[in-house]
């Protein structure tokens, strides 16, 4: 076995057939906010207390991902007494890669939809996202996706059928599906998923996404409550 710290702590067998890595994430914040007609709320809260166990088992293309919330800020509640649902399962899942392109991923996170929820909080250049993709975007639900990147990496892709899109640790309450697809191209170098450039790029790096939808919500499913989502970005 090896141990030490490269971007975590890990361990990982002689063969590179094993490997673990933890990481953790603690986000310490103070918060006043306002909102007309609904009150006011002044105080400290630790926004984000996560830890991660990431790597592969069994085969080097076998990887996966387990995300627990320890405790989870609020900020756009305004309530003084904020009930905290922690610890919880935030990503729970594992991917196999089959090569030239192709990857399949089964188990709890994030529909790929909306550019900005994307985007891993460790990754973001403001410390939260905007008001509007607590509207535009989904958050974590169960499933499976066929995905990766094609045309040398130009072109990202994703299949994904879920049970709601919003059902975290939760089951499906009807007998319907959250179906949607992703696209995604690099017009120039390779963006990725994150904003702001920490890494003061040398080259300008430009891509455009596009994403659709398709559920029927309730329980049960009525007939006059399908929902189509659709949603298009451009990151520079």
């Amino acid at each position: 076995l090896e141990g030490g710290y490269k971007d975590g702590l890990f361990i990982k067998s002689d063969d590179g057939l094993y490997y673990l890595k933890t990481n953790f994430h603690l986000q310490f914040q103070h918060q006043f906010l306002w909102v007309q007609g609904g009150g006011k709320t002044n105080s400290f809260q630790v926004r984000r207390g996560r830890i991660y166990f990431s790597g592969n088992a069994l085969v080097e293309n076998l990887t996966y991902l387990f995300q627990f919330e320890f405790v989870g800020g609020q900020t756009n509640n305004v309530s003084e007494a904020v009930a905290f649902t922690a610890p919880n399962l935030r990503d729970g899942y594992v991917n196999y890669d089959f090569g030239n392109g192709i990857q399949i991923k089964a188990g709890q996170f994030k529909p790929p939809f909306n550019f900005e929820e994307l985007n891993g909080d460790t990754n973001l250049q403001f410390i939260d996202r905007s008001i509007s993709n607590d509207a535009f975007s989904f958050n974590r639900d169960m499933g499976v996706a066929l995905h990766g990147r094609l045309l040398e990496k130009k072109l990202g892709y994703a299949l994904f059928v879920m049970n709601e899109g919003t059902n975290q640790n939760i089951a499906n309450n009807n007998n319907e599906m959250l179906f949607g697809g992703r696209a995604v191209w690099n017009f120039l170098g390779d963006h990725g998923y994150g904003t702001g450039d920490p890494e003061e790029s040398e080259e300008p790096h430009l891509m455009a996404g596009t994403a659709v939808t398709f559920n029927r919500v309730g329980a049960p499913a009525a007939a006059d409550s399908s929902v189509i989502a659709a949603t298009t970005d451009v990151a520079f």
